[in-house]
């Protein structure tokens, strides 16, 4: 019994320094997220977030998660401008 009590505080112990409390900051909203995850690209797949050619990631999604990271999720919006009579479209980030 006492071997099954120390095992489980161990594995409790090992648990909570595996897991970490990281920020997903998408488009300026702030969620807090516990994972164990490696990397922030693995964080983003978790949160059902994929990222599309014009959206922007910071730290890069093969950077290491640590605790406390903050990573920040611009999503690429694509916008009509009209200058001049000139129609144009662009792709814009931002919260």
């Amino acid at each position: 019994m006492g071997v099954l009590v120390v095992g489980l505080a161990l594995g409790g112990a090992m648990y909570f320094q595996l897991e970490k409390r990281v920020t997903l900051v998408v488009d300026g909203s702030p969620q807090v997220v516990r994972t164990f995850d490696a990397t922030v690209a693995d964080v983003l797949a978790d949160a059902g977030i994929s990222l599309g050619v014009h959206d922007e990631v910071s730290p890069a999604p093969e950077a290491s998660v640590t605790e406390g990271l903050e990573i920040e999720v611009l999503l690429g919006k694509k916008i009509t401008l009209v200058l001049n009579g000139t129609r144009r479209e662009v792709w814009v980030t931002g919260g």
